[in-house]
């Protein structure tokens, strides 16, 4: 009898253990479901106005937050190829659409804090073949002294002939020409820039 109890207590210690096991091999492989990332961008001269003071910032970012989101993706240089930061190579952002705009803050350093500060990501985005907008004549390629930088366009006409894209008006972004070797350069230095500048960015955005 007793020999019995002694295989049958031996039998429900190593079912035991072997359930234990099993739970502590199911918890182990389970995976902690990622959250799906969500994305607000904010445009740069369609929000500019706005978005130029650290109250709308605050109060836009909480919502966001509340809603949701995870990543804010700040456009700091739109097609004109002005930025909206203090840069060494661009020029700031200082007038669009004829209104004066003024920075009485860091623009992307502040997104960055109050984004952080309440668990948000921040992308900076920043168009990268484009330096110029056609449907306003403005931008680097039309007053910055760079116009050798347009990409050459071949329009579909009777007449054969190689136009630059700054008199395509029916498109408005002024793409410049990628082979463009002071370009490359230019842009490049502008990347760097903003890595070295915004440390705690979470990414970078190459728009077109």
């Amino acid at each position: 009898m007793k020999q019995i109890t002694k295989v049958l207590f031996s039998l429900l210690v190593i079912a035991g253990l072997v359930s234990c096991n099993a739970k502590g091999s199911h918890s182990k492989n389970e995976e902690t479901p990622e959250i799906a990332p969500k994305l607000m961008w904010i445009d740069a001269t369609a929000n500019i106005e706005r978005f130029n003071n650290k109250d709308t910032i605050d109060l836009y970012l909480t919502k966001l937050k509340e809603l949701g989101f995870t990543d804010i993706v700040v456009d700091i240089r739109p097609i004109c190829g002005h930025v909206l930061y203090e840069s060494v190579y661009a020029p700031l952002l200082t007038e669009w659409k004829g209104k004066e705009i003024k920075y009485g803050f860091d623009y992307l350093g502040y997104y960055i804090e109050k984004s952080h500060e309440l668990g948000l990501k921040v992308q900076a985005s920043l168009n990268t073949f484009v330096a110029g907008h056609n449907y306003m004549d403005d931008g680097i390629i039309y007053k910055g002294g760079k116009a050798e930088w347009a990409s050459t366009v071949y329009p579909p006409s009777e007449e054969v002939k190689f136009i630059p894209i700054t008199e395509e008006k029916h498109k408005y972004s002024a793409m410049v020409n990628p082979c463009n070797e002071e370009f490359q350069e230019y842009i490049l230095n502008i990347f760097r820039e903003v890595v070295v500048k915004y440390p705690k960015l979470d990414g970078i955005i190459l728009d077109r």
